[in-house]
């Protein structure tokens, strides 16, 4: 591969990543055979194994956009999917989004002592409580 500046590496590679991510979010959207607590561990999981580039990324600031536009589209596609009627002042999309992307944000960078599976089962309570 030929890349024209260290500028057009870091792209190709922040691209290379973020579509990675993007395929692993959609995969999880799709999977019949998980709880939701599944996936959302198997999501963390993959941000721990990719926790190195994520921090170029963070620096970047492309990651936590991208991030934020996955996870809206993964609530999104859970809200629709749902057999329940959602009450009219039931949290904003929008809302809960940043809530998951500060909580992910913040165990990349500072609680990665804290396994996928605690997250998962933090955010879990956080919503269903």
């Amino acid at each position: 591969m030929h890349y024209q500046d260290i500028q057009d590496l870091l792209d190709q590679i922040t691209s290379e990543i973020l579509n990675e991510h993007s395929n692993k979010i959609v995969d999880l959207i799709h999977a019949k055979d998980l709880s939701e607590k599944q996936k959302l561990t198997q999501l963390l999981d993959y941000l721990y194994i990719h926790r190195k580039f994520l921090f170029i990324l963070f620096k970047m600031n492309q990651f936590e956009e991208q991030l934020f536009l996955f996870l809206k589209q993964l609530i999104e596609t859970r809200r629709e999917n749902t057999k329940k009627n959602l009450p009219d002042d039931y949290v904003a999309v929008d809302i809960k989004t940043a809530s998951l992307v500060g909580i992910i944000m913040w165990w990349i960078r500072n609680g990665l002592h804290f396994s996928s599976d605690y997250i998962a089962n933090q955010i879990y309570l956080m919503y269903k409580g």
